[in-house]
């Protein structure tokens, strides 16, 4: 190292952190010293910091070299034999650097294509990649090993070993014949790998690609369009069959073929009209192709009635795609804001179009206001978008509050509420139109000071009178929402909060039922109104005080009796709350699990969950539910399968119930029903040791396996019925499915004896460490 890099490090810092400085200076210069030799020496080192020191180096050598003489590494390439043998080190850094050390060497290191082409079937990730890159620096020596990958059995294999062509660009030009085949391979992600490597090799692989693309192998055009999306320049044959591929008749194909043909030099005005239609395509995967396509062209303002011709769409999915692309063009789209406004009418909650009209900016402003004043759509959708303009529009809503519509003064007073950092001043005049003599704007102003969250003594004064005074219901309610969102004081809030609970406009019970939940003293100091309230003759209030009071529990416990009544109540949102409510209560509302259990043949499926999961909180004193629960764990829908699963395990019941139940669930369709009854074997523990052999296959399922290994985790017992499964599991080449097949073989001891001809295999291949665990089972079922 230059003795001006470590002035610069060492003058950086002060105190301790020189030291620091010099001492790393020191290291680095004293490995800059070392000969090649004496590095390859210390890579064999026990000491991890010196065999990590000199991988660094060695790679940092290999690096200046191959800057200084590209097709000359001479200077290191006597290290490649250590640099080999690092890469079977345990630690990351060191073999991280070895790999890349021999990365760097490039052709001259052949000798390390075997072993690296051995990592590409590796478990992790990180060293398959880093594998993959080393054999493309080595280049075309390590192509007939990597063919020969490319017909693995191994998935990650194949994969990696296209990576690794890839890297190599150009010069795999050798492999493109094998690789074109290679593009038909079943599995999507390999095919998508092969088809990214031969895009790398660039124009020398396009005839091929195109004869492929029309060809009649249906994978094989799919990988070419994939392919060609990164070839440069693309000639008028290949345009020509991308145009074709894009009306093809398989979905994926369409869209491959589309993001080709954006990446080519295309006619804008042909391209335009391929994007056109396909934004209107049935698939959403070839929609989305369009909408990538439309917004690589930048902001192509005559693609704008095509987009608005999307948003008057049946179609979810399709106006949101439009609204998304029109807000990409910002400004441009402003042809499209009555569009977006009609649809924004229609589903006031779509944020998409709320963002669309944000992005679009001033110029969608005097549409937005004019569609409030007129009654076209609401105040909410149009503040929110609104908002999102930012502290711009800020000083016109200001401005807007005195406007002689009381819509529009509601609108500015909504959408200031929403922006944050507020306006100067906003707080004080919002204060003002406290009092407007229109009830919507006093409604929307308390909206607006709530969320604000600053105010004065005088507008809190000014709220709870809005709050308890009001002539105008909604009014009333939105000062309560804004009090509880200004002030955590609830004896200040007491007074407001039981006025509102004893209105007699539904509306304004229900937001001060919602506000009182949002406080548990509120609740407790208020439970006997609550609980009054739970026979309000507007039943979502009633469903709403149910919820408050399941809340604080066992606190609750009074309330059981008439939580108890509410069960049977016509309301299906009254029945969830009530029932969810007692199960929250716990084992003092036990006495209420037979009317929960009536609702368990509830013909609204949601209710029925309810009732399962408060029976479950009961535990073994609602075991008499248990058979009508386990009647559910067939249910057709999976929510309430789980929910089943879930509580048979909670019901006290012994094995030879409950393993059947849990063992059919195992079998489910559904990798969440399947998660649950694994979690209750697991909670069996050695009570479940007959569902050891099933929990084997589930590892081997990317959906299963970390629920799996946690039931097997937890049962940690096994019998000679799994003898089979864990012998199969051996087999697998999975090593962490031989590692627990392994542990469970050492508790079987003896009755193991089957599995050893298949153990001594696999400790052939292992590395030191499996082989020792394979030793001590191996000797634990006793080897004759």
């Amino acid at each position: 190292m230059p003795w001006w890099r470590c002035r610069r490090l060492v003058f950086g810092a002060f105190g301790a952190a020189w030291l620091i400085a010099a001492s790393v200076c020191g290291v680095l210069w004293a490995q800059e010293q070392l000969a090649v030799s004496e590095l390859i020496q210390q890579l064999g080192s026990a000491d991890l910091e010196k065999r990590r020191d000199a991988a660094y180096e060695l790679g940092r050598r290999a690096a200046e070299a191959q800057r200084a003489k590209p097709d000359d590494t001479a200077p290191i390439d006597e290290a490649l034999p250590a640099l080999i043998k690092a890469l079977d080190d345990s630690d990351q850094q060191v073999w991280f650097q070895a790999t890349m050390a021999i990365a760097r060497i490039g052709p001259p290191a052949e000798a390390a294509i075997e072993p690296l082409t051995r990592r590409l079937g590796s478990r992790e990730q990180q060293r398959r990649y880093r594998s993959a890159y080393a054999l493309g620096s080595i280049g075309p020596a390590a192509i007939p090993a990597l063919q020969e990958l490319l017909e693995s059995r191994s998935s990650s294999e194949r994969a990696s070993a296209a990576q690794a062509l890839g890297f190599m660009g150009p010069r795999a030009s050798p492999a493109v014949d094998r690789l074109l085949v290679a593009l038909g391979d079943q599995d999507r992600d390999v095919a998508a790998e092969v088809a990214e490597a031969i895009g790398h090799l660039g124009a020398v692989a396009e005839p091929a690609l195109v004869a492929a693309l029309n060809g009649e192998s249906e994978a094989r055009r799919l990988g070419a369009a994939l392919a060609l999306q990164r070839v440069r320049p693309m000639s008028d044959d290949a345009v020509a069959g991308l145009l074709k591929a894009a009306e093809g008749s398989a979905p994926e194909l369409r869209a491959a073929a589309l993001s080709a043909l954006a990446a080519s030099s295309i006619d804008r005005a042909q391209l335009t009209a391929r994007i056109g239609a396909a934004l209107e395509d049935d698939s959403e995967v070839v929609r989305d192709a369009g909408l990538s396509s439309l917004l690589k062209m930048g902001a192509a303002s005559d693609a704008v009635p095509l987009l608005i011709n999307m948003l008057q769409s049946d179609d979810a999915k399709k106006r949101s795609a439009a609204s998304y692309a029109l807000g990409q063009m910002g400004p441009l789209a402003k042809p499209a804001v009555p569009t977006l406004l009609a649809a924004l009418a229609s589903a006031p909650t779509d944020n998409s179009l709320t963002r669309a009209l944000s992005r679009v900016g001033s110029g969608a402003v005097p549409a937005m206001m004019a569609a409030v004043n007129d009654g076209a759509i609401g105040i909410e959708p149009v503040a929110l978008a609104l908002a999102g303009m930012g502290p711009n529009v800020g000083p016109a809503l200001m401005t807007s509050l005195d406007d002689p519509s009381p819509k529009i003064r509601a609108l500015a007073a909504r959408t200031l509420g929403n922006i944050q950092p507020a306006a100067p001043n906003v707080t004080e005049r919002l204060a003002a139109a406290l009092a407007d003599p229109h009830p919507q704007v006093r409604g929307a102003t308390a909206l607006a000071l709530g969320q604000l969250g600053v105010t004065s003594e005088t507008t809190m004064e000014a709220l709870t009178s809005q709050a308890t005074s009001d002539k105008d219901a909604v009014a009333r309610a939105d000062a309560i929402y804004a009090l509880t969102q200004l002030s955590e004081d609830i004896e200040r809030l007491l007074p407001m909060l039981r006025a509102g609970l004893e209105d007699h406009d539904a509306n304004v019970r229900s937001r001060a039922v919602s506000a009182v939940g949002l406080h548990e003293t509120a609740i407790v100091t208020l439970k006997p109104e609550l609980v009054h309230m739970l026979d309000d003759s507007a039943a979502a209030v009633a469903a709403q005080a149910a919820a408050a009071l399941g809340t604080i529990g066992s606190r609750a416990a009074d309330a059981a009796p008439k939580l108890t009544t509410a069960l049977a109540a016509e309301d299906q949102q009254l029945r969830v709350q009530a029932a969810q409510a007692l199960g929250k209560i716990g084992a003092e509302a036990a006495s209420s699990a037979g009317n929960l259990s009536a609702l368990l043949s509830d013909p609204d499926p949601v209710v029925a969950q309810a009732a399962i999961e408060a029976l479950t909180a009961f535990g073994a004193s609602a075991k008499p539910a248990a058979p009508a629960v386990v009647k559910l764990a067939t249910h057709e829908q999976a929510s309430l399968r789980q929910a089943a699963l879930h509580a048979v395990g909670k019901f006290d019941l012994d094995a030879e119930q409950l393993l059947p139940v849990l063992l059919r669930g195992l079998e489910d369709g559904d990798w969440t029903v399947r998660k649950v009854a694994c979690e209750s074997l697991g909670a069996m523990g050695a009570s479940g040791k007959a569902a050891v052999p099933k929990l084997f296959e589930l590892l081997a399922s990317e959906a299963d396996t970390a629920a799996a290994r946690s039931a097997l985790r937890d049962i940690d017992a096994v019998d000679v019925s799994a003898l089979t499964a864990l012998i199969k599991a051996l087999e697998s080449g999975e090593g962490r499915v031989q590692f627990y097949a392994t542990h469970f073989l050492r508790m079987l001891g003896p009755d193991g004896k089957p599995a050893l001809p298949t153990l001594k295999r696999l400790r052939e291949a292992s590395d030191e460490r499996f082989r020792s665990f394979l030793d001590r089972t191996i000797e634990a079922i006793g080897d004759e």
